[in-house]
């Protein structure tokens, strides 16, 4: 991954981590993630015909992927510094959190990208009871194959 792809992906990230955790008092688990990620970027492609992130998802059971994130989280776990402003953790029963390690900087996204960012994990972490049930079914209703 080209390094200010990178940079703006983890700024992102963090963000959404931000937003989310101000909601929940929790990290963002990896199923969540990768379903945020999606809904901004085919939101983005169906709104202005370029995605925001420009990965490469690949379809699973519980919706798209990003296949770099997907394919690597073990080193990002393990690698303290793969990222400066998040970190990815696991727990003894195998999930993956996404964590902030410091502020996110929105200097590598544009006004469209933090609304597309806020709106898409609002809607989601202000419900009360929200399952990872509510945000698959997001990515198999609004994401056409």
């Amino acid at each position: 991954m080209r390094a200010y792809k990178k940079e703006r992906l983890e700024n992102a990230i963090a963000y959404m981590v931000k937003i989310q955790t101000q909601f929940t008092g929790r990290g963002v688990s990896q199923t969540y993630m990768y379903t945020y990620l999606a809904l901004v970027d085919f939101r983005a492609l169906k709104e202005s015909g370029k995605p925001v992130f420009d990965l490469d998802y690949v379809a699973m059971t519980k919706g798209p992927v990003p296949s770099e994130l997907y394919d690597s989280r073990d080193k990002m776990v393990d690698d303290e510094n793969y990222f400066d402003v998040i970190k990815l953790e696991s727990d003894l029963d195998g999930n993956y959190w996404f964590v902030g390690k410091q502020e996110p900087d929105l200097d590598y996204l544009s006004d469209y990208e933090i609304e597309l960012i806020e709106s898409t994990v609002e809607e989601f972490a202000r419900k009360k009871q929200l399952t990872s049930e509510d945000v698959v079914d997001a990515t198999h209703t609004r994401i056409k194959a």
